[in-house]
């Protein structure tokens, strides 16, 4: 009798700590969370149905922050399946919160998930963390970089650039010097490190969130296409200010002397030479690499090697051109900064557009496609071009005509307009 009551007191404590985890919606980006019907990352394709151009493919609702729903899943995953007013709904883990309200002992399956948005270890050879990519929930890092802020910092930034190399961009009647050129100069380098520092640390700490306002998962197709023009704006901007840069350099700075040229190329080749040695140095055995983390290492030394190429090309560039050292190094390594983050923004930006493809241009096709399906047939015409007669006899079992009937037919054909 004891036995039995102590295994059901056993069983009791294992299921209530199973069946009692409640959980709180707490948005990332806004004040709701979306519940969907179905496993997102399993219905990816069928949100590339064309059915899309007509109506939404699965059923999904808003929960509003502070909404409990009942965890379903008994492991720590991005989806986890929860149930709220008697269905089962489908959520991201990281708009979830542990309620305060669960009993004592309960047990918090989502506890061991990493919530940063770009979750990365990089170990070394003595498989020490070199660097860590994580971002706990609740600090101001992260209130910041989940908010519109740094975005429209950014917008700001670039658009201030922007429009300063824009007015000081030289023209064919004012070619010379001017005291705007003069300014920019030396601000575009400074607005174009700020530009760069801000956009590395986001991109860098947000990952493939970088442009959750161009998500279909938080926004309707309408929101994510209008939150993809201030996106694209910047990005074409950026392109703009950093061509008009050296535009500015190459039409107002002196020319460069045949001295100047020798010793930028002398020097570049020296820049290629010490990267090279860099890379045997930190790993001299790279011809025998045979384990992963030897190739790794040696991987990590040239990639070394082509930052120090990279940062020294332009600096001596700019030094050679300029005729100013510490405008030579401001400049050189604001240009090599600024092209970096940008073809980085870039790559983001396309895939930014791949997302707004998908919400906008495939329903759109879609239905232009059966506009100009219909419009083509319309072209088409009946014409009748004469008159068909039909006799039908009937006869008997000895091959007497019993009944006999005629019938005219039109004959027609089909003729484009």
């Amino acid at each position: 009798m004891k036995r039995s009551i102590l295994i059901g007191i056993c069983a009791l404590l294992g299921v209530v700590p199973a069946s009692a985890q409640t959980y709180v919606v707490e948005g990332l980006y806004r004040d709701q969370a979306k519940a969907s019907e179905n496993d997102p990352g399993a219905s990816l394709m069928s949100r590339l149905d064309i059915s899309a151009a007509f109506g939404d493919t699965e059923k999904e609702i808003m929960l509003p922050n502070g909404t409990e729903v009942q965890l379903l899943s008994d492991q720590a995953r991005r989806m986890v399946k929860v149930q709220y007013e008697g269905e089962t709904w489908w959520m991201d883990a990281r708009e979830l919160r542990f309620a305060e309200s669960n009993p004592p002992g309960t047990v918090d399956v989502l506890a061991g998930l990493d919530f940063s948005p770009a979750p990365m270890e990089m170990h070394l050879a003595d498989d020490t963390v070199a660097y860590a990519n994580t971002m706990e929930r609740g600090t101001a890092e992260w209130a910041f970089l989940h908010s519109l802020v740094p975005p429209v910092l950014i917008l700001l930034l670039v658009a201030a650039l922007a429009v300063l190399l824009w007015r000081a961009a030289p023209d064919e009647f004012h070619a010379g010097m001017t005291p705007l050129r003069r300014l920019a100069l030396w601000l575009a380098p400074v607005l174009m490190l700020a530009v760069a520092a801000l956009e590395a640390w986001y991109l860098l700490r947000m990952g493939g969130e970088s442009y959750w306002w161009c998500s279909l998962y938080y926004y309707s197709k309408w929101g994510t296409a209008l939150r993809w023009v201030p996106y694209a704006l910047v990005v074409i901007a950026q392109w703009y200010a950093f061509a008009h840069f050296y535009m500015l350099l190459n039409n107002v700075v002196r020319k460069t002397t045949v001295t100047g040229r020798i010793w930028m190329v002398g020097l570049t080749v020296a820049a290629v030479a010490v990267g090279c040695v860099l890379a045997f140095v930190l790993h001299p055995d790279w011809a025998e690499s045979q384990t992963l983390d030897e190739a790794v290492a040696w991987t990590r030394s040239w990639a070394l090697y082509a930052v120090v190429l990279g940062l020294v090309f332009p600096i001596i560039y700019m030094c050679v051109k300029l005729r100013n050292p510490l405008l030579g190094v401001l400049a050189g390594a604001a240009a090599w900064a600024f092209m970096v983050v940008s073809v980085w923004l870039s790559v983001l930006f396309l895939a930014a557009s791949w997302t707004m493809l998908k919400a906008i241009l495939i329903p759109l096709l879609a239905i232009v496609m059966v506009v100009v399906f219909t419009m083509f047939l319309s072209r088409f015409k009946t014409v009748k071009t004469g008159t068909r007669r039909v006799t039908t006899r009937t006869v008997d079992d000895d091959g007497h005509v019993v009944s006999e009937s005629t019938t005219y037919h039109d004959v027609t054909h089909t003729e484009f307009k």
